[in-house]
This record gives C-alpha cells, structure tokens and sequence, in this order.
C-alpha cells in the first residue's frame, strides 16, 4: 500500500494534479511516468481504500484514474463514494480496467465515469484522453 507523490521534471507548481489507483505495481509506474513526462502532477495508490484516504486527505485533484479490481475498495466502489462526496464530486474520473464486458462499460458510466478505457491500454491514447477531459 505505497503512496507515492510524484513531481515530475515536467511538471510545475500549477500542473494539473491526477491520482491514480491500481493495484498492479508496473500499471502504477507505467501512470507515474507517462503523466508526468506529459507535464502532470501524480499521487498513486496501491488500492480502493488508501485511494480514499489520499483522496479525503489531499487538495482537491484534477482528474482521478481508478482501476476497477482492487483490494480494498473496488473502482466502481470508490467511484460511487466520489460522486457522493460534495468536495470530489465534480472531479473528472476514468476507469482504467481489463474488465471488458458491455455491462462493466455501462456499470462505469451509470456509476459516473467520464472515461472508461480498456487494459491493455496505449499510455499517450490516455494521456489525449487526460487533456480533453481537462480541458
């Protein structure tokens, strides 16, 4: 369960700030350096449950991506605790997962999400995703 605050040479005070929880390791470094080579502010998360902790804890994010399968709390768990809190309610949140199935996808979007993309993943197709949503 590492937490780990990531700023990146390419990131700057003002640089959007995006938490991202998987509890795949390699998932969790892939994000950290692809966001922050892109100029972003990173916090990651091990899972569902220290996600939410970060998250209660922290300055309101930019952008959330949650994995769907993690210990703890699952995505679409988290996700629901998100959109019910009036602080992170707002915040933009895509689902990064291997669950392909049409309700999974349909589960995300009635749960919120405003992105759902699919594992295996290109880390610059997410990062185009990233800046259109914040922009």
């Amino acid at each position: 369960m590492n937490e780990t605050l990531a700023n990146g040479e390419g990131s700057s005070p003002d640089a959007p700030h995006i938490v991202c929880a998987d509890d795949d390791g390699d998932i969790r470094q892939m994000l950290e350096f692809s966001l922050e080579s892109e100029g972003y502010e990173v916090t990651t998360c091990a899972d569902g449950a220290k996600c939410w902790d970060c998250l209660l804890e922290m300055a309101t994010p930019d952008l959330i991506v949650l994995d769907v399968m993690m210990p703890g709390h699952g995505g679409f768990e988290l996700l629901g605790k998100i959109r019910e809190s009036e602080r992170l309610a707002d915040v933009p949140v895509i689902i990064l997962t291997s669950r392909t199935r049409e309700e999974d996808v349909v589960t995300g979007f009635d749960s919120g999400a405003n992105h759902y993309v699919e594992k295996p993943f290109s880390p610059r197709g997410l990062a185009a995703r990233i800046r259109t949503v914040l922009e």
